[in-house]
């Protein structure tokens, strides 16, 4: 049988577009699925406006004019162009952070953020007067989203920063600080222009939350119990994150000499202190001393008895030269082995409240006020013990509050 030339040459035509689009389809399985640029790595990471950052990548150009590089929506000038790595200036832009992206002939790339670097600026504070210990807010611009970012000082002193906004800053007000005091930001090595708070007297803890110290004296200095601790007289240590002393038969204490704790009373003033007191049995005297006159020898201290709780204030002989005894002997619910919380409040020059509460049971104990009529006002704290057996004593929680 005879084919028609004419069928036949419809036959081959058919199966010759055929093959070619079976080898069109399969070559467009092999062509790269994936032109677009491609940014690895910012460098600096943080930037300030006019610097030049370099950009690496993939697939970018050589050719100025095929690229064109955003920080956010503003236009950043290119100043060299390689298929692996760019150059460019930072754009004017007030953002804290940016997205770059580098457009290819059309083809957009990856994004990586960059930390753009301002001078910081301190608007205000909230509140405009603050406690020491109290959180303070920063507000103003150019501040670091990344809370250790920012570098802030109160008075010379390093604080942390509790969380952060391009526009607000909460910070922690250290103690030791003399009022007014400069606050100072630093982001990225540039620093605000340092504004003054003014920081009224707050509270401070002394917990002794901290690695165990062996007994120690007067000779070491500076004392290993802690900055601002001077021993006096006998020993000290640090227990199980409590302070306690062995010493026998001697006015054993230790005085916190640090200027800024300043026990004023009157003229609307105030102090209110507490420690935690435990004696393990009879036959020692613990007790927590305060407005340390200038000497250091000139003091009240309220001390534990076997028995109940004393009030004394030395003379200019220290202790032994008590120039004032008062006690209160006998309480109901009083007996060594307990935990106490002692606690020392006065707004008067000459009127001092001392109330003791067991810990243990909950139970307040005594809540009186002792008058003098020569008193001491202004001055630290410190801790005192005679002991005259081999009794444990620990004191822990020491806290002032100055108003």
């Amino acid at each position: 049988m005879k084919l028609n030339n004419r069928y036949m040459f419809g036959w081959i035509c058919a199966w010759g577009v055929l093959l070619t689009a079976l080898s069109c389809q399969k070559e467009e399985k092999q062509w790269p699925v994936d032109n677009d640029p491609v940014i690895l790595e910012l460098s600096p990471e943080v930037a300030s406006v006019g610097d030049v950052l370099t950009i690496k990548g993939d697939r970018f150009s050589e050719v100025l004019s095929d690229i064109e590089v955003h920080f956010d929506t503003a236009s950043a000038t290119v100043v060299s162009a390689g298929l692996k790595e760019l150059q460019v200036m930072v754009p004017q832009i007030e953002a804290v952070t940016a997205d770059v992206m580098v457009t290819v002939k059309g083809l957009p790339s990856t994004v990586r953020t960059v930390v753009l670097a301002h001078q910081p600026v301190i608007a205000e504070f909230v509140p405009e007067t603050i406690r020491a210990g109290q959180q303070l807010v920063i507000r103003g611009q150019y501040f670091s989203p990344v809370a250790a970012n920012n570098l802030v000082k109160i008075g010379g002193i390093p604080v942390d920063v509790v969380s952060a906004t391009p526009a607000e800053l909460t910070v922690i007000v250290p103690q030791r600080v003399e009022s007014p005091a400069e606050v100072v930001v630093t982001v990225a090595g540039k620093t605000a222009e340092p504004i003054t708070v003014d920081i009224l007297p707050g509270a401070w803890i002394e917990a002794f939350d901290r690695p165990d110290v062996a007994l120690t004296d007067a000779s070491v200095i500076p004392s290993p119990i802690g900055a601002g601790w001077q021993i006096m007289e006998g020993n000290f240590g640090i227990r199980n994150e409590k302070l306690f002393g062995e010493a026998h038969w001697t006015n054993a204490h230790m005085l916190y000499r640090d200027q800024w704790l300043d026990l004023q009373v009157g003229n609307g003033n105030s102090f209110k202190l507490g420690c935690d007191i435990r004696v393990s049995e009879g036959g020692a005297l613990p007790g927590v001393i305060f407005n340390v006159q200038s000497d250091g020898k000139r003091f009240y201290l309220v001390r534990l008895l076997d028995n109940g709780i004393q009030f004394l204030k030395t003379g200019a002989g220290g202790p032994e030269d008590w120039i004032m005894v008062v006690s209160a002997v006998d309480l109901p619910g009083f007996s060594v082995g307990n935990t106490y919380r002692v606690e020392i409040s006065s707004a008067t020059p000459g009127e001092i409240g001392v109330k003791l509460t067991n810990l243990d049971s909950g139970d307040a104990l005594l809540n009186a006020t002792v008058p003098d009529d020569n008193p001491y006002v202004g001055g630290s704290v410190g801790f005192y013990y005679y002991r005259m057996s081999n009794a444990e004593i620990s004191f822990d929680n020491l806290s002032v509050e100055l108003n």
